[in-house]
């Protein structure tokens, strides 16, 4: 192997070194939420379907997945996919919406462990 080859090798493997470490500092120092499974709902309030219809707007925005009910009007200017990904399910249920996109991983699940308000009856 000559001399510009090693190097090249060496500087990718340094970088790769960086990444890895980089993210175990930033796993450690970001501990995850419980999944919204996780969650004790027996302290929360229960509503009907009815009760979230009438949430349905990006003023007033509740969600049910998986018969959890959440609040995400706040939620909706940080969301990554940005406020019109959810605006259209104010107020239903998007549990398949939610369960569709690939990229909701553990920090989705952790997003939503912070604005859950309940579960339907």
């Amino acid at each position: 192997m000559d001399v510009a080859k090693e190097l090249r090798v060496g500087i990718a493997l340094t970088i790769v070194y960086i990444l890895i470490l980089g993210y175990l500092v930033y796993a450690n120092s970001h501990p995850s939420k419980p999944a919204p499974s996780q969650v004790q709902t027996q302290n929360l309030s229960s509503y009907t379907v009815s009760d979230v219809a009438g949430h349905n707007n990006q003023n007033d925005c509740w969600l049910i997945i998986s018969n959890k009910v959440y609040n995400a009007t706040d939620y909706l200017n940080i969301h990554p996919g940005g406020a019109q990904m959810i605006i259209p399910y104010c107020g239903m249920d998007a549990t398949a919406a939610f369960d569709s996109v690939m990229r909701h991983d553990s920090r989705a699940q952790a997003a939503l462990s912070t604005i859950i308000i309940g579960s339907i009856k």
